[in-house]
Parts: structure tokens; sequence; C-alpha cells
């Protein structure tokens, strides 16, 4: 089932498709051909045969033509791992994010400093990892570090991102407790109710805008969590508010 953690680090590739080229070719050598712009594709990749797959994100970097369509030059396919699995070790290339610590580094790519934090939350550079990427939301506008500090808390267990919080810098927990005064509580509810529409919508499920805006208008998170849990597997829209969920 998709989680409000896995749908985090998927969305921070739709925010910034092209972070695919740079964490290609600084973590695994990989490197891209010439292009314009990435952008976000179909992730459906259901062949002829009845195998159906489903990426977690597509983003295709086209060129530039004068006079005729932009080129595809190259796809990535973006699946999210966030733990070892003895069994994909012969369908997927092994993968490394690059531990930053270095604000200035972690400044110079905001979003690659998120996937450090997320990747090695757990390790004892963790702490040393999140104060980096805060000392860096220091220089962005509030609101778009709001937003980037709130994608990286989701996408951690709750008792993970606790620990690296008890473990942070003065300053940087200052920072993170007056953005969390005002944005946190606001950020877990639309970080759960964009969770449940994402779901409802990859398993081809309509929502109609009556039941979106009560969704969206939910501020309990229990229910919120409970109705994450359905939309995995309910066959309607309406089912989801059913009383015995």
């Amino acid at each position: 089932m998709l989680t409000i953690e896995h749908e985090a680090v998927i969305r921070l590739f739709q925010e910034r498709p092209d972070l695919a080229a740079g964490l290609l070719a600084r973590s695994l050598d990989v490197q891209l051909p010439e292009f314009d712009y990435a952008a976000v594709e179909s992730a459906d990749l259901t062949e002829v045969t009845p195998a159906s797959r489903q990426a977690d994100s597509v983003i295709v970097f086209r060129r530039k033509r004068p006079g005729a369509d932009p080129e595809p030059v190259v796809a990535v396919i973006v699946e999210v791992q966030r733990g070892r699995d003895p069994g994909k070790l012969w369908s997927w290339p092994m993968y490394q994010v690059p531990v930053i610590t270095d604000p200035r580094q972690a400044a110079d790519d905001i979003e690659l400093a998120m996937l450090s934090v997320i990747h090695h939350a757990t390790t004892p550079q963790g702490p040393d990892i999140l104060n980096a990427l805060f000392a860096a939301l220091h220089n962005l506008d509030r609101d778009q570090g709001g937003m980037y500090a709130e994608m990286v808390r989701a996408a951690l267990p709750r008792e993970i991102w606790d620990h690296l919080v008890r473990h942070m810098k003065t300053e940087s927990y200052e920072y993170l407790s007056d953005w969390a005064r005002e944005n946190i509580a606001k950020g877990q509810t639309e970080g759960k109710t964009d969770a449940i529409l994402t779901v409802l919508a990859a398993r081809g499920i309509e929502v109609p805008d009556e039941l979106n805006d009560k969704i969206r208008k939910c501020r309990d998170l229990d229910r919120l969590d409970a109705w994450i849990r359905a939309a995995a597997t309910v066959q309607s829209a309406d089912a989801l508010l059913d009383d015995d969920l």
C-alpha cells in the first residue's frame, strides 16, 4: 500500500523533475544526453501482454528542435525503495544518495539534500544532514522553505523525525519551531489528503468535486489515516466515507 512517506519522495521528483539527472550523474556516474528540459510523464508501463506495471514516476528529458516538436532523448523511471528487499537485487541496479552535511553543498542542490536526509536519516550522520538542510532552507522564501521542510517530515516515520529534531542545532531548531507553529498542522492534513486522492487516482477511481472538498476540509488526522488505508482497497470514492471504515 502506498504511504505518505512513499508519496512524499515521489512528490519531490515531481516538483523538480531534473533532480533525476543530477542524482544519476553524481551518484551513479551516468551521463545523460544533452537536453533542454525535463517533465513528468505517464507512469503506466503496462505492456500489450496482460502484465501490468506502474512506476512511481516517469521523467522524460527532451531536446528542442527548430520547427518540430521537442525530441525525447532519454526517460528515467523513478521507483522509491525505502528498505532492503533481497528479492529486488536482480531487478533493480544498486543506487546511492550522497551524504550531505555541508550547508553550502545543501544550498547548491536543495532537493538532493532533502533526499540525503530521507535516505540517511537513521545513520549517525542523520542529524548533521538535517542541520545542513535547514541551514540551506534559511536562504529560501519562507513558504518554499516550509513546503520543503514539510515534505522531508512527511517522508520520514514520526519516531525517526522526532529523533533528528532532538539532535538539531539550536538555530535550526528555532527555525523549525517558528515554521512549525504556523504550518505543521496544516501541512499534515494537506499531506494526508494529497495521499488519499493520489492513491484513488492511481487506482482509476474518480472523486466527485463534492467528495473532494469534504476530504480536503477534514482536519481529523486519525480519520485521514483511516481513509488513506481504505483508499487502497475501496471500489468507489463514496465507499471511502462509509462509517465502518
